[in-house]
């Protein structure tokens, strides 16, 4: 049995197909009066209207015939898809192509076959009418042109129902569109009106169809040149004309129309068609938006002069200050010993500070859009953070406040804006001193740098990430409050007696951002706040040590103050990604990876919570649970169960060796944090 060929043009030709919508529908009367009068005119028992699709045809219509379809592969129609041409076999059996195929050789033993192409008016074969006898026989001249005439019909037919399809699918459109669609023939009389148009205008269908135009109008017509409006019947588009039309109580409609030529099947514009869209919502809201942006010009304008004002008066007091500054310093009144050489150091560093916040003022606008210039320079984060503690020094010491530097060790030279970069530590540190009560501590963490992921597209930009945090024991943010004091000229207790202009947090975050970083606040109300800046920045000399491993890495980030969790695990990977996410969380931990390394350390550092692996060497989890849980200072500790043990069973185990939860691998991090939370909950409690 010879197979017909795939076509060159068959995803077009299924594609064509599918556009009809026609396979796998129920019988309808057009199609079975084609297949009958075949029938008729060439004598032919069976008469099918088969359509072939990708591996089966599906038969529209039959007489003679009762399945609906049969595979592809052993059609004869599939044969007269490929060739696009009329195909009459006369003797199936004495057909190379087809004498051993199963509709030959088995039921229905066809011996006759003639099918002519159902093509598009691309060109594209959709199928066939096809006539099927089981005798041998012959066509005459007059029953061939009858095959072929017929099969034109039932390719119409399919154009008129796609046509009829694509009419209704129009009509809905037209009927369900928000907006006012009208068409006009050429005489300018209205013959679609649809019922968003009478919900515009208030008049109904009836009403309108055969009527001009110009009852919505108004007397002004469209307002613009009619050349414009003409130039839609020479096959010219008017796109979104802003104009007036009128309700039929009077009310004035500002309205958006698209104007577009109405053309036939042969593209000859027999009237217009137009979108109308009632624009009045939008065009309140761009007044007042227009309303909104004067006013905020104004406010801008009001504020930049009252910077200007506050900076001039600063600049001018502190030119004496820092002129008497040098001046003692170049003993220009007379010797100093060292002690007040480097009293007048500490002035002089912390006046220079101060003018260059001053100088900074002015050019708020300009942090705030993003414009501010960042110069970066190769700057040594560990002087740059003792010289920011040492500013604020004195003003701790008089209210007895701790000041704490943990610097990451073999912190490399940066390339950063060293002068914003000082400012924005000194005015964390500073909030810090101020809102934090006598005997309190201030810390300053610089962490460990860490390359950034993904790799940098340009080769030289930032490659680490800087993450610097200022921490307090002091009064503390309500989270209503931890956006607005980001804000210009806002402070978080307005009713104290606090110095500044509430400009430091809004600029801070400013040049935070400037540098590309990020800004972030952790505060709870009685307990403290941290500050947290992450920064993109790029090494200024290559480091000639080995970069510490991945783990060791993120556990020299861990805090002193954070829950204590001790995680064990013996895959590296599942460690990484443990460690990563939970220190992002702001916990602490320690890693054991065998049960008897995490029995020790429970014993030297009781944990706050335990993750627990089942399937460790030398000791399994189950046995370390149990061990642990017969310390009695450890009887109380959560445990998660975390393991890729997940049969029947497998919990019930875990919870009797003492384990409070159990979480089967791969853990969805998410839910662990809450399970942490919840469990650490209960523990406090």
């Amino acid at each position: 049995m010879e197979k017909a060929p795939i076509p060159l043009n068959e995803t077009a030709r299924l594609a064509a197909l599918r556009r009809y919508r026609i396979l796998d529908t129920l019988p309808e009367v057009e199609y079975d009066d084609i297949t009958r009068l075949a029938s008729v005119l060439c004598g032919s028992s069976t008469v099918l209207i088969s359509l072939v699709d990708f591996n089966r045809q599906w038969f529209k219509s039959r007489v003679g015939l009762d399945v609906t379809e049969t595979a592809r592969d052993i059609s004869f129609c599939g044969h007269v898809v490929a060739s696009g041409t009329m195909l009459i076999i006369p003797d199936a059996t004495e057909d190379i192509r087809f004498c051993d195929n199963p509709l030959v050789t088995q039921a229905p033993h066809i011996r006759f076959y003639a099918g002519a192409p159902l093509r598009t008016r691309e060109g594209l074969i959709l199928g066939t009418l096809c006539l099927i006898d089981y005798a041998p026989k012959t066509l005459s001249s007059e029953q061939i042109e009858h095959l072929q005439s017929l099969s034109r019909l039932a390719m119409r037919q399919l154009d008129l129902r796609l046509a009829a399809k694509c009419s209704e699918r129009l009509a809905a459109v037209v009927t369900s569109s928000n907006d006012a669609i009208i068409t006009q023939a050429l005489d300018g009389t209205i013959d679609t009106w649809n019922p968003q148009a009478e919900h515009l205008f208030g008049y109904s269908e009836q009403e309108m169809i055969n009527q001009s135009l110009g009852i919505v109008l108004g007397p002004q017509g469209w307002g613009v040149e009619p050349t414009l409006v003409n130039a839609v019947l020479r096959g010219e588009a008017l796109q979104r004309l802003e104009t007036t039309f009128y309700h039929r109580d009077g009310e004035a409609i500002a309205v958006s129309v698209t104007l577009s030529p109405l053309r036939n099947s042969n593209q000859h514009i027999i009237g217009t068609a137009m979108i109308v869209r009632d624009i009045r919502k939008p065009k309140l809201a761009e007044q007042q938006l227009q309303a909104m942006h004067a006013k905020l010009l104004r406010s801008t304008g009001l504020r930049n002069e009252v910077l200007t004002n506050i900076s001039h008066e600063l600049r001018t007091s502190m030119s004496a200050i820092l002129g008497m500054t040098q001046g003692l310093q170049d003993q220009v009144f007379g010797p100093i010993n060292t002690i007040q050489s480097r009293a007048l150091e500490a002035i002089a560093q912390g006046s220079q500070h101060l003018l260059s916040l001053i100088e900074d003022i002015p050019n708020l606008a300009n942090i705030e859009s993003g414009q501010m210039e960042i110069t970066v320079a190769p700057t040594a984060i560990a002087s740059l953070c003792r010289q920011s503690m040492t500013i604020v020094q004195q003003q701790a010491y008089a209210k007895e406040l701790q000041l704490d530097l943990q610097l990451s060790p073999n912190l490399p030279p940066v390339l950063l804006d060293e002068r914003r970069i000082r400012q924005v530590l000194i005015n964390l540190l500073t909030n810090a001193v101020k809102f934090t009560p006598p005997a309190g501590t201030i810390t300053l963490t610089v962490h460990e740098l860490r390359p950034l992921t993904p790799a940098p597209a340009q080769p030289d930009g930032p490659d680490h990430c800087l993450q610097i945090t200022v921490s307090d024991t002091g009064i503390g943010i309500a989270p209503e409050h931890r956006d607005t004091i980001l804000q210009p000229f806002t402070q978080l207790n307005p009713k104290r007696q606090q110095t500044g202009l509430g400009l430091g947090l809004s600029i801070v975050r400013g040049i935070v951002e400037s540098h590309g970083g990020d800004l972030q606040i952790a505060s709870e109300l009685g307990q403290g706040s941290a500050f947290t800046l992450t920064l993109p920045v790029r090494l200024a000399t290559p480091t000639p040590t080995p970069p510490p491993s991945m783990i060791e890495t993120l556990l020299a980030a861990a805090t002193n103050k954070a829950p204590l969790i001790l995680l064990v695990e013996d895959n590296e990977a599942d460690i990484m990604t443990l460690l990563g996410y939970l220190q992002a969380k702001g916990y602490q931990l320690r890693v054991a990876k065998t049960g008897l390394e995490a029995i020790a350390i429970t014993q030297a550092e009781p944990p706050d919570i335990i993750l627990m692996d089942i399937q460790l060497p030398e000791m399994d989890g189950l046995a370390a649970m149990q061990q642990i849980r017969q310390n009695p200072t450890l009887a109380n500790v959560p445990i998660i169960a975390l393991t890729a043990l997940a049969m029947a069973g497998d919990r019930d185990r875990c919870l009797a060796a003492g384990a409070n939860a159990y979480l089967s691998k791969p853990v969805r991090l998410r839910h662990l944090i809450a399970t942490i939370e919840g469990l650490l909950a209960v523990a406090l409690s």
